[in-house]
């Protein structure tokens, strides 16, 4: 969707597996990062003007420390 939105978007992705689709990273113009830590996230501090979870909150190990994560 940020795609459609924004052409110009520089889209991060992330998750616990080792890769995504192919074609999802293509039609998205993404780079994809597979995390090392439950809950840390291999970015600097305000490193994103806004983060998109789609589900995945309700499967973190330490929500409470996700979601403080994701404020940093």
């Amino acid at each position: 969707m940020v795609r459609m939105v924004n052409q110009e978007a520089a889209i991060e992705g992330c998750d616990i597996a080792e890769s995504i689709p192919e074609s999802t990273r293509n039609f998205a113009g993404m780079t994809y990062t597979q995390l090392q830590h439950p809950w840390k996230l291999p970015y600097a501090d305000n490193s994103f003007d806004r983060v998109i979870c789609s589900g995945v909150l309700e499967h973190v190990p330490l929500l409470n420390s996700s979601l403080i994560e994701l404020t940093e």
